[in-house]
Order: C-alpha cells, then structure tokens, then sequence
C-alpha cells in the first residue's frame, strides 16, 4: 500500500490492527488512515486530529482507537475524535507509547510521565515516583502482569505491585535509550535500544547482540517473535 492506495504518505510510523480486522496506519506528518476492507477512511487536522505526526496507536474494549502525536492524544470513536492534552491531566502533550493492559486500562507513555487512564481515572507517575526518567518511549506488558517501560535515558523500569524497578548500563544494558521491547516463550525480555543493539534480560542475566555480533544496525526499533520461536528486529 502506497499513497495510491490512500495511504496520508510513504512515510508510516505506526500500525494497529482493531478486532473487526481494519488496520490503522499512523503517517509522519499526514495524520492517520483507516482501512476497511481496502478502503481508506482518513483523520487529520482537517476533521479534528490534533496533529498529523502519528507516534502511537491503541484500542480499548469500548471500541476507541487512541492516536498519540505530539500534541496530545486523540480517543476516535465511531469517527467522533477527542482530544486529551496536559490541560486535562496528561503528563505530556507528546505522546509516545500507548499500551492497553490485561485489565482495559490504557497507559500512556509522554515526554513528561506516565499515565494510567482506567474509566474517567487518569492517575500521572514521574521520577517522583520511582521512575528513572520522565521520557517514555515504549511499554510492555508480560505475562504476568508486570508493565515494563522504556525510556530514554533512564534504561527500563518494571512496575511490579505499584512499585518501580529499574535496569540501567549500570547493571548491564548498552544503552539506557530504549525504543523497543519483546518478551519470548522462554521468558526473556528483549529491549531494543538506541544505538546500543539488541539487549537480552534472561534470569538477571543481561547479554547483548550489536553489530560487532553481525547486527545489521545498533539501531532497533521494533522486536517480533515469531511462531518457530525466531526473533526478529
């Protein structure tokens, strides 16, 4: 699919696929289109978005689709958009990572905090509250229910029973720049970072791949397993 197709560009940042099978395709600039069955149905500045550079994408059990950009977070639902910004509690306006958790809570990862939106409820935590760094980038929920965040510049941190942990360079990262997360089947968390490589979190135990190791790039942004258990950046 290309901008012949109804793409709003080439230029695609985000990707989220809704359980009736539509997939949303976030644009660098040019807001964001949904494809329903092939065709687009596009959202920008136009009719409401509140900013066509697309970071994040989500959905909720009440059928919204969440949009993060950096100017605040857009709820779209049944084509009506909202827009949410730090005057309505967020911590930031740039919003840059989007989870939903096991519980229908969504959370919001800014440029100034983390957010927990459950209902009408939107609860705000910072460095103030045990976060190492207040620039979020990516978030990830395992299996256990523990909520894992990236950073930028403070490593990952692991909300476990309201409280915050952290693993840093000074525990063995390459980089406390992360920009992707991916737990596999044998439970070992992948994080993607920024200019660091690929780094694996394995009992305590941290290892590493880079391009000294045949990476192709020690810049990675997204981490997939795959159903033979291969894992993919």
């Amino acid at each position: 699919y290309t901008i012949h197709d109804g793409l709003m560009n080439n230029d695609c940042q985000a990707l989220y696929e809704v359980p009736e099978g539509h997939l949303w395709v976030g644009s660098f600039g040019k807001g964001i289109v949904e494809l329903q069955n092939g065709k687009p149905v596009r959202y920008d500045s136009s009719n409401g978005l509140s900013n066509g550079f697309i970071l994040a994408i989500s959905g909720t059990k009440d059928g919204s689709v969440w949009v993060g950009t950096n100017s605040g977070l857009n709820q779209i639902q049944r084509g009506h958009l909202r827009v949410y910004t730090s005057r309505d509690g967020l911590a930031g306006d740039t919003v840059k990572a989007l989870l939903r958790d096991h519980a229908g809570n969504l959370w919001i990862g800014t440029n100034a905090g983390l957010n927990c939106m459950a209902g009408d409820k939107l609860v705000t935590y910072t460095t103030n509250d045990g976060l190492t760094h207040n620039s979020i980038s990516s978030l990830y929920e395992d299996s256990e229910e523990n909520l894992w965040i990236g950073t930028e510049g403070g490593g990952v941190d692991r909300l476990k029973d309201g409280r915050f942990s952290s693993f840093t360079t000074k525990n063995g990262l390459t980089s406390d720049f992360i920009l992707s997360m991916c737990r596999d089947r044998e439970g070992s968390l992948w994080l993607g970072t920024y200019g660091g490589g690929l780094n694996r979190i394995k009992k305590s135990t941290f290892s590493r791949i880079t391009t000294a190791e045949g990476l192709w790039s020690d810049f990675v942004r997204t981490i997939l397993e795959a159903h033979a258990g291969d894992i993919w950046v």
